[in-house]
């Protein structure tokens, strides 16, 4: 058998954040835009090397959370479904932008993509569950997460998670609640006066 000389492989990464930029809604629109530039750029790249593709989908699963907590209608599906959701619809979108690229780009993409669908086996052991560094969901700063949690018209309880000692107080101070946990929920002696702001109740009992 006749020997072919293989270009080399281009290893290329995505992170969910990189279909949905900040201030976004995360539309499907929205996504595919986002795609148009890197796309075209792999598509180039693909001249000379030969271009596997793995990403994330952090932002999605939270997207996908989102959209089922607003239907009631809709049944649920677990953690594990909704990331198995998210990735196919990522692959979908980047193979879709990709075969755009490479046909504008003048490369005929006929049986040019192999799709691999990944399933990996995690041990409950793992000791990276015991403290966890990356959210799901969108991410808010400081002075956003503040605003968003004081919008409401009720203040009886809030709660807060972080590492760090001086945003816990700082923060604390900030929410307009009668209660503010901090990295806990519900812990509370009933001997404490306690109550709430704003429609929540006004004085302490």
């Amino acid at each position: 058998m006749e020997n072919k000389r293989k270009k080399p492989i281009l290893l290329t990464a995505f992170g969910g954040n990189a279909l949905i930029r900040s201030g976004q809604k995360g539309t499907a629109e929205e996504q595919f835009e986002n795609l148009n530039l890197p796309m075209r750029q792999i598509a180039r790249l693909s001249m000379k090397y030969t271009v596997v593709i793995t990403h994330g989908n952090g932002p999605q699963v939270g997207n996908l959370l989102l959209q089922q907590e607003s239907c009631d209608e809709v049944p649920k599906m677990p953690l594990e479904i909704i990331g198995a959701q998210t990735q196919g619809q990522i692959g979908y979108m980047i193979e879709s932008s990709l075969e755009t690229a490479l046909m504008e780009s003048g490369i005929n993409s006929e049986q040019y993509f192999a799709t691999l669908i990944t399933y990996v086996v995690v041990d409950e052991n793992d000791p990276a569950f015991q403290q966890p560094t990356k959210p799901i969901g969108p991410f808010y700063t400081e002075e956003e997460a503040i605003a968003l949690a004081n919008e409401t018209n009720f203040g009886l309880a809030s709660a807060l998670w972080t590492e760090n000692v001086s945003r816990a107080h700082r923060v604390a101070d900030k929410i307009e609640a009668g209660i503010v946990w901090v990295n806990c929920w519900f812990l509370r002696d009933l001997r404490t006066p306690f109550g709430g702001s704003k429609q929540s109740g006004i004085g302490r009992e």
